[in-house]
């Protein structure tokens, strides 16, 4: 179910109708003129400074025409989502080269990067709904920022779907790469792993553990609902109403909780569920291609996680890497 489901059977506004609270959303293929951009204005002036690709010569219109048919047959639909809710010009700038890399991989797909404002816009039209009208308080129960940025990105996934990467992410092949053509018109969640070593690599849970730093699914994909719905139980476990700030979640807590041990467990029961028998770390480890579970794409270690120190993974990607993350972990120690 997206919001087009929801709008429709309970009168709530689409978050991209709704300008209020959508930080940035870039329809490149209809304008190449950004006073058109439907930004509200404080991102207006900020993306304008970016050198955004223009799709007016040949060689740009050319990639965007193979771009839109390249994803025809994807399941997935062409949509960017990043989040910075505390979004400032000067805090982002640092990121602008990494916004760039998926906007100019990414011709025929919209990028919007969702602020507080935004996060509050889209809570809010879900709480209006039968069936998350708790959320609200909930969403702020998770007194720490990067538990509800978590939240969001599966939470956006399991509504309208497409790609979410965090910040400090940088594109490196555009997602009709990412996918063989054999497993296009099947794959409806993709996943990368973040960690295979046996132990356990220091710092995380499972022998093979997915990342969360960049995923993609179609809307209303099962795993991203009952990552949803796993969150809003854990955090109902806590007295959230009483203040927030007597509220805390240890680092390890919000691993398990909102982050990829938790996400890794919920991928672990769907893989699963989808193959009809258990699916555990031995079945994954030392893989080096991708490997479709039902509608579900596993992507080796050097897709998402090239250049990590262990895992087996390589230093550069070797062509196999599709996102580089830069690791720089912001989110440890509070940041509410």
């Amino acid at each position: 179910m997206d919001f087009r489901d929801l709008e429709k059977r309970e009168g709530i506004p689409s978050p991209t109708r709704a300008r209020a609270g959508v930080l940035s959303t870039i329809s490149i293929i209809s304008t190449n003129d950004p006073s058109q951009w439907p930004f509200i204005e404080k991102t207006n002036s900020y993306l304008e400074t970016l050198d955004l690709p223009r799709w007016h010569t040949r060689p740009r219109i050319t990639r965007l025409l193979l771009s839109i048919l390249a994803i025809a047959a994807f399941l997935i639909p062409p949509k960017i989502w990043q989040i910075y809710l505390s979004f400032s010009r000067e805090a982002i700038a640092g990121y602008s080269m990494y916004i760039h890399s998926f906007i100019s991989h990414s011709p025929s797909h919209t990028y919007t990067l969702l602020d507080s404002q935004g996060a509050l816009s889209i809570i809010s039209r879900l709480s209006e709904s039968k069936t998350h009208a708790h959320i609200l308080p909930l969403f702020y129960a998770m007194s720490r920022r990067v538990m509800r940025a978590d939240f969001l990105r599966y939470l956006l996934l399991a509504i309208e779907g497409g790609v979410y990467s965090d910040m400090d992410t940088e594109m490196v092949k555009p997602l009709w790469e990412w996918v063989p053509d054999a497993y296009k018109s099947r794959t409806k969640l993709i996943v990368g792993l973040e960690a295979d070593q046996n132990p356990p690599v220091p710092g995380t849970t499972y022998p093979v553990q997915f990342c969360q730093w960049t995923l993609a699914s179609a809307p209303g994909h099962p795993a991203m609902w009952t990552m949803v719905e796993r969150i809003l139980d854990e955090v109902k476990k806590r007295p959230y109403e009483i203040p927030m700030k007597d509220v805390d979640y240890s680092d390890k807590e919000v691993l398990d909780i909102t982050g990829p041990a938790g996400w890794t467990e919920v991928v672990f029961e769907y893989l699963s569920l989808a193959a009809g028998e258990e699916v555990s770390w031995r079945n994954l480890t030392g893989m080096r291609s991708p490997r479709l579970f039902g509608d579900v794409l596993v992507l080796p270690i050097d897709a998402f996680a090239s250049g990590v120190p262990h895992s087996g993974a390589s230093a550069g990607g070797e062509g196999g890497a599709l996102v580089r993350h830069q690791f720089q972990g912001s989110w440890k120690g509070g940041d509410r």
